[in-house]
């Protein structure tokens, strides 16, 4: 049986939502919550973004307070 060349796994999809929530400004607990994970396999697994995005978040956050 030969798959669809334009399927995604779910773990590509969970992957690329994980990394927009994060990069607009949810909080790592509440992503991790909806997804029924921990937040170190969140971070370990699931966040594609680069050291330089997090430290931009990490900046937004600290900034907006």
């Amino acid at each position: 049986m030969n798959a669809c060349p334009s399927s995604r796994s779910p773990h590509d999809v969970r992957k690329g939502r994980v990394t927009k929530y994060r990069n607009d400004g949810v909080p790592r607990g509440v992503v991790a919550d909806r997804l029924d994970c921990s937040e170190e396999i969140l971070d370990k697994h699931y966040d594609r973004a680069n050291e330089r995005e997090k430290a931009d978040r990490r900046w937004e956050f600290i900034d907006d307070e």
